[in-house]
């Protein structure tokens, strides 16, 4: 009786043990899931998402910095009227709109890969040109918002780091082995 009992006891544990493992399998099954359903954000998709935060951030201080309704250019504007965020960029309502309008598009496509690069791209691309006008102007772009030398070294900056953002090699774990395997563009 007591061999039955052993027995009825690893009987019991073995069901047991078979139990948790069953029930262990499902868990990392079911980890493995989630892991899938919220993976690692992808580079462009971490660069969108934060790019944009910042950009929404900056547009509503810079209606701070000129008083909400300062839609004109330094030189129309009345003296001590001018924007200057952080001291360094000259700004108006008009990039403070556009700043929280691109920071929205941004913030838009960091939800998927795919749309973060294509995003990313034609951000990117949009602020070679804003750069190139500012440079060749040097005061304003297009007659809707001041730049001087920060503003378009800023600019600039952000172009090329969204274009290599958007350009960059992608990095995939293969759901089947685990490996990591990088996909060119």
């Amino acid at each position: 009786m007591e061999a039955g009992s052993r027995r009825a006891g690893a009987t019991s544990h073995d069901h047991d043990h078979d139990h948790s493992h069953d029930h262990d399998h499902d868990h990392s099954h079911d980890h493995d899931h989630g892991t899938h359903d919220h993976k690692a954000r992808s580079l462009a998709q971490l660069f969108a998402l934060i790019t944009g935060l910042v950009l929404v951030a900056v547009g509503i201080i810079g209606f701070f910095v000129t008083n909400g309704s300062d839609f004109g250019l330094p030189e129309s504007l009345q003296p001590g009227a001018k924007g200057e965020l952080f001291g360094l960029f000259d700004i108006n309502g008009w990039e403070n709109v556009i700043h929280i309008a691109t920071g929205a598009l941004l913030l838009i496509g960091s939800t998927k890969p795919n749309l973060a690069r294509t995003v990313l791209l034609v951000f990117g691309l949009a602020y070679v040109a804003v750069t190139l006008l500012g440079f060749i102007d040097s005061e304003d772009v297009l007659g809707l918002f001041p730049v001087n030398t920060e503003g378009n070294l800023l600019h600039a900056a952000l172009a090329g780091s969204s274009l290599l953002a958007a350009l960059a090699p992608v990095r995939r774990t293969d759901p089947h082995t685990g490996e990591r395997k990088t996909k060119a563009v």
